[in-house]
């Protein structure tokens, strides 16, 4: 079934009772207010309509996931073996050889979130890759608690079959299971790691299950940390099994020097780390790059190479050599984005800017090393917006959760804009995958 008779459907409903479902919406926002839908100290916004994924859309997406993870070890195998391929990624020094550093997991990305603009099976393009730090389990689980507590949920639940994906659970489960792989039924402590400058639900969530689950756990920052005489770490006199690794190597590498300890401890520590600093290789956007250079196409499968063409969007490195290009100056066609930024920073997208910021941009020296992208335009959907009255189309990005390199789940952003993301407006709405109902159900 696809994706837009899905929606069809909710719409005639929502149709047939308007201003019910409209204070509903409405109930529901309120309920939003005090839940744990922050992002950066302020409320998630949504919309009073899912996304509904038909069962055989979550079948090929868990194709999709399967066949990228393959490809993407491959990169990381090729990485670590030649010196000539490591040399395409320009990684500092320091940086190569934390990447280098033989990973203590056997899962080079434990978790992931692979980003696309979605239509359907047959078309679909990468926007990008989170493997460091991904985030907003919290946002879809609390969404999608919020949702099911509506007449909307109860109502098409009559006609769909509804499942969500416990995100949260899984990744509990996840760590639970890395660490028992190699020290049996014991249960670790531990470390939520990153840089914050006010309270993070989300890491205030996951301590609260893995707790539950039975792990004593801290939230730390990484100059918190102090490594010891016995190979661990410590977090006030706590030893700490596993760091799971919430911190991104950008920000990692960007205060390297007033990190001695930690330093020492991924260089030579027996704390666990969850994930290896190896994950950069296909964190950063480089990648895309890479992928495009045919010279490395001999390593994949045909299979693999048609598929780096139709779902990795064409991206080249902007340098001072190319950056006059007559072809980069369509503007609309093409999409800058810093190699190693998040959140959207610093991301333009030729056809929300005037020629002249483009052609500035273009020759910013001073934006950092910078991917050109051709800009995708897919994925997009009529949905209601109680707030204007109106159904409204909208773009949608699906993050698609990999824990393990199996699929997890997924997450979807919406918005209006070129680039769908919090800071162009965007919102999130919950992720369901959804089956007509029978006549025998």
């Amino acid at each position: 079934m696809k994706q837009r008779q899905v929606d069809k459907d909710y719409l005639a409903m929502i149709q047939s009772h308007y201003d019910q479902y409209k204070a509903d919406y409405y109930q529901m926002v309120e309920k939003l207010k005090t839940s744990e839908a922050i992002y950066h100290g302020e409320v998630v916004p949504t919309l009073y309509m899912p996304r509904f994924f038909p069962d055989d859309h979550v079948d090929c997406l868990r194709e999709i996931v399967n066949m990228s993870s393959a490809i993407f070890r491959k990169v990381i195998d090729r990485y670590v073996a030649d010196g000539q391929y490591r040399k395409v990624f320009g990684f500092s020094p320091e940086l190569e050889e934390l990447i280098m550093l033989e990973p203590v997991i056997p899962e080079v990305f434990p978790m992931a979130r692979f980003d696309f603009f979605f239509e359907d099976c047959d078309n679909f393009k990468f926007v990008e890759l989170n493997t460091d730090g991904s985030s907003a389990m919290v946002e879809d689980k609390e969404l999608v608690r919020l949702f099911k507590d509506t007449m909307a949920y109860r109502d098409f639940g009559k006609q769909y079959d509804l499942k969500s994906f416990d995100l949260v659970g899984q990744w509990v489960d996840a760590i639970i299971d890395i660490y028992q792989e190699q020290y049996l039924d014991e249960l670790p402590t531990v470390a939520i790691v990153d840089y914050f400058q006010q309270e993070n639900l989300e890491f205030i969530r996951f301590q609260k299950e893995f707790e539950k689950a039975g792990m004593p756990t801290f939230i730390a920052q990484p100059n918190e940390l102090e490594y010891r005489d016995d190979g661990y770490l410590y977090y006030d006199d706590q030893k700490i099994d596993v760091v799971y690794r919430r911190l991104v190597t950008a920000d990692l590498m960007k205060h390297y020097d007033e990190l001695p300890q930690l330093i020492e401890a991924l260089k030579h520590g027996k704390t666990m780390w969850v994930g290896p600093i190896r994950t950069q290789v296909i964190h950063n956007k480089v990648l895309f790059a890479v992928l495009h250079r045919q010279e490395f196409w001999p390593m994949f499968s045909q299979d693999e190479v048609r598929f780096i063409k139709k779902a990795i969007p064409y991206t080249i490195e902007l340098t001072e050599q190319n950056r006059d290009e007559q072809r980069f100056k369509d503007k609309d066609k093409w999409i800058l984005k810093p190699i190693d930024s998040y959140a959207s920073l610093g991301v333009v997208a030729g056809r929300m800017v005037s020629r002249d910021t483009w052609e500035e941009e273009l020759k910013n020296s001073d934006r950092g090393r910078t991917i050109i992208q051709s800009y995708s335009d897919m994925g997009h959907a009529d949905m209601i917006n109680f707030d204007d009255d109106e159904v409204t189309r909208y773009g949608q990005v699906i993050g698609v959760f990999v824990y393990r390199a199996q699929f997890a789940g997924l997450y979807t952003r919406v918005g209006q804009q070129a680039i769908v993301s919090g800071p162009f407006n965007g919102r999130v709405v919950a992720s369901f995958e959804s089956k007509k109902r029978t006549d025998s159900d």
